[in-house]
């Protein structure tokens, strides 16, 4: 065979070869039966199981009697999704379309044929399941969502990873194709929705806080949820209650530190709630963490003088103090206690003023503080202080900065609650001043009539020249 030839056909293959190998985009999850909030809120996700980005200008999904045909727009990332809502972008809450499009009347339930056509009309990826669907579920509305055991009942994960069974070999998304890269429909899909209903849920939900809290002071809690490989959720929302009467929602993306605070002693069951889709009354994942609240006898018991200003803590609390991220505050300067560190129950910690760098000048503005900047021990005050429940606020310093590099990791900065109330209350001695002004008013004013009424007393008649020389 002639050389030309020969070349010709390798050049044929190399490069259909790498055609067919670009045909990456697959259909990669299915909301047939739409959601909760409504059955016409259906999606379709397509994922791009390539290393390089792909254009999906004039490809077509459509199905296979031409009733439902979408012309995609835009393109799709490397390892990325492509997510295509019904009607309006809130079909899917919290996360964005990358495509709008009117399905007419709908997917139905009973099953479709859906086609992904790339803009030269190749078919890149075909569901048949005229029979009906294989995944999914109507009545709780889970998805239809491609994994190495073929098509899978989950809970959606739109824009996110799908859920990876828990046996089969871990497959990754978009697993589940044969050789020519179309989906693939095996026996095994019933076993692996067997197999997923019958486990434990795999998005979970964590409680980040303490499990001990002082009266009257803010402990910090944050939430934490991620999904079927660990990876953090995107969407929904949290829902908090705190157990002593007070609650909290807040969207995921929301979801910041946070302080709460007890005013009683005792223990609290705090409970969090969380919701994939922010409209859902059922919570795909729950945790709950029991708060010991007890009196704050912590203190600052003894200092040093000039030659060595040592700092002395005392903790005459029954429970052990973790006192991470607290600080001790001086005449211009604050240290913040590094993490792990714990004060244990009736004992002392004594601080070098190596470590601390304060000198005998702090000691009469020498506080000790939460993380949140409440005070907990007033050692500047005449009488030293120890916390009470109810607080001024105030702003801390303009010279502690929260970027200061003895600050540690998540430490959360916010206002000064000192503990000023406890000295003498400020408004009898306003009463004594106010009280004072008026009396002086009316004396004022009494004197004041007193000479104007003088000042009209007719002249005597005798004393007419006297009259006359006023008048001149």
């Amino acid at each position: 065979m002639p050389k030309k030839i020969i070349l010709v056909l390798m050049g044929i293959l190399l490069f259909g070869g790498a055609s067919l190998a670009r045909a990456s985009v697959i259909i990669n999850e299915v909301a047939w039966m739409g959601t909760s909030v409504s059955s016409a809120n259906e999606w379709v996700e397509l994922y791009n199981d390539s290393s390089s980005s792909e254009d999906l200008s004039g490809w077509i999904l459509k199905t296979g009697d031409n009733d439902i045909s979408i012309t995609l727009a835009g393109s799709v990332s490397a390892k990325g999704f492509y997510l295509i809502e019904r009607t309006d972008d809130t079909t899917v809450p919290d996360i964005p379309a990358d495509l709008i499009a009117t399905f007419g009347h709908g997917l139905s339930n009973d099953g479709e044929v859906l086609i992904l056509k790339n803009n030269t009309g190749t078919d890149v990826d075909t569901l048949s399941f005229l029979d009906g669907w294989p995944a999914g579920d109507n009545t709780t509305k889970e998805s239809m969502q491609k994994s190495s055991l073929g098509w899978i009942t989950a809970i959606a994960t739109p824009k996110a990873e799908n859920y990876i069974p828990p046996s089969g070999g871990g497959g990754l998304v978009g697993a589940g194709l044969n050789e020519n890269n179309t989906s693939t429909q095996t026996n095994s899909s019933t076993s692996a929705q067997s197999t997923i209903k019958s486990t434990t849920p795999v998005i979970k939900t964590k409680i980040i806080a303490k499990n001990l809290a002082f009266l009257g002071l803010p402990i910090t809690m944050q939430a934490s949820a991620t999904g079927y490989s660990g990876g953090p959720m995107y969407s929904g929302k949290y829902f908090w209650n705190f157990g002593d009467g007070d609650s909290k929602e807040v969207k995921i993306e929301d979801n910041q530190n946070f302080s709460h605070t007890y005013f009683y002693p005792g223990e609290y069951m705090v409970t969090l709630e969380y919701y994939v889709n922010y409209f859902s009354n059922t919570p795909d994942a729950s945790d709950k963490l029991v708060i010991k609240v007890i009196p704050a006898d912590i203190s600052i018991s003894a200092v040093g003088d000039e030659k060595d200003f040592f700092v002395v803590l005392s903790n005459n609390s029954v429970s052990d103090a973790d006192i991470s991220g607290w600080a001790l505050r001086g005449e211009e300067k604050s240290f913040i206690f590094p993490k792990n560190t714990i004060l244990q129950s009736k004992s002392k910690l004594i601080l070098s003023p190596r470590i601390t760098g304060f000198t005998v000048l702090d000691k009469n503005s020498l506080k000790l503080m939460t993380q949140d900047w409440a005070t907990v021990y007033d050692y500047s005050s005449p009488t030293p202080k120890k916390l009470a429940i109810k607080t001024e606020q105030t702003l801390p310093p303009a010279n502690i900065e929260p970027a200061n590099a003895l600050i540690p990791e998540n430490t959360v900065l916010s206002s000064d609650l000192s503990a000023s109330v406890l000295e003498s209350n400020p408004s009898s001695n306003s009463y004594l001043w106010i009280s004072g002004f008026v009396i002086l008013l009316v004396i004022s004013s009494g004197v004041v009539w007193f000479i104007r009424r003088g000042s009209k007393v007719p002249p005597n008649p005798v004393s007419g020249d006297e009259f006359e020389m006023l008048d001149e």
